[in-house]
């Protein structure tokens, strides 16, 4: 066990962040996908479905195609031989992108202002 603020500093620390999904439940996606986003984790995905579509569309990290763990490993591999510099422009734009698109504050603020509530 360990307090939130300890584990986010510990979080910190890691480079990517591994989203598996063992069964697809159609018309959801995987909130960790947002919640390492706004972290700055570039996501491993292994999924399919929709979460497979947002990871990709905005270049949110890797993807392997469900249940096909020989691109599992190749996206490994491919992550295991970037450089530090580049992981971490990678981990900046992920940030940025989660922050400009799939912030839960902005989201509201702009359903507001259409109206929708």
């Amino acid at each position: 066990m360990m307090e939130r603020k300890q584990l986010l500093n510990e979080l910190k620390t890691f480079d990517i962040a591994l989203v598996p999904l063992k069964t697809r439940i159609y018309g959801s996606v995987p909130s960790k996908i947002f919640e390492y986003g706004s972290l700055g984790f570039p996501v491993l995905y292994f999924g399919g479905g929709e979460g497979e579509d947002i990871v990709r569309e905005n270049k949110l990290g890797w993807i392997a195609p469900v249940g096909d763990y020989v691109s599992l490993n190749n996206e490994i591999k491919v992550i295991a031989e970037l450089r530090k510099e580049d992981l971490k422009s990678i981990k900046n734009d992920v940030f940025q992108k989660a922050e400009k698109s799939f912030n839960l504050d902005n989201q509201i603020a702009e359903l507001l202002s259409k109206n929708v509530f």
